[in-house]
């Protein structure tokens, strides 16, 4: 087949864009599943050009190697090859060891299922709802990032929502 054939076959083939099947293929999803993905807002980033659906090549191997790095996030201490100790020769304050520590294996960058995981007992629909509050006064979570249809969380901030969110027994009474 000559160059002009296949451009003619695919005419976004010098942007590498991908129609709806072409990515359920290379997901190994179904078309429905994939659409499905793309209302729920979790599939890979997207646009509408010329009223056809379509994905940059990049943003697909961006999806499927974020889901392996939340993958191997879930991988126990043992396992982590990330290390625990604090950045060049700070010493932690006393108040912040508890936070710290709770995040040292966490990634710099995590789903919302990863950061359901170390928060061990915030369900995902919470940080969902954290996030779609209403208003600014219901937006009570921590800070995300939206990166095409991915919502991703930075541990700094994570870190910064906790500290700013810590009540002492005294502040209770």
């Amino acid at each position: 087949m000559s160059n002009l054939e296949e451009q003619q076959e695919r005419p976004y083939a010098q942007y590498q864009l991908l129609t709806v099947p072409e990515t359920a293929e290379l997901l190994n999803k179904s078309e429905a599943q994939l659409r499905w993905m793309i209302h729920q807002d979790t599939a890979p980033q997207s646009a509408l050009l010329g009223g056809r659906r379509m994905f940059r090549l990049a943003d697909v191997e961006a999806f499927v190697d974020a889901a392996f790095d939340d993958a191997s996030a879930g991988r126990t201490p043992a396992r982590s090859t990330t290390s625990t100790q604090p950045v060049g020769n700070e010493r932690r304050e006393s108040e912040s060891e508890p936070v710290d520590g709770a995040l040292s294996n966490a990634p710099d960058l995590m789903s919302p299922e990863t950061l359901s995981r170390v928060l061990d007992g915030v369900a995902v629909a919470t940080l969902a709802e954290w996030r779609t509050g209403q208003n600014l006064k219901t937006r009570r979570g921590p800070a995300f990032h939206k990166l095409g249809g991915m919502v991703r969380y930075l541990k700094a901030d994570v870190i910064a929502w906790l500290r700013e969110n810590r009540v002492s027994t005294s502040e209770q009474a």
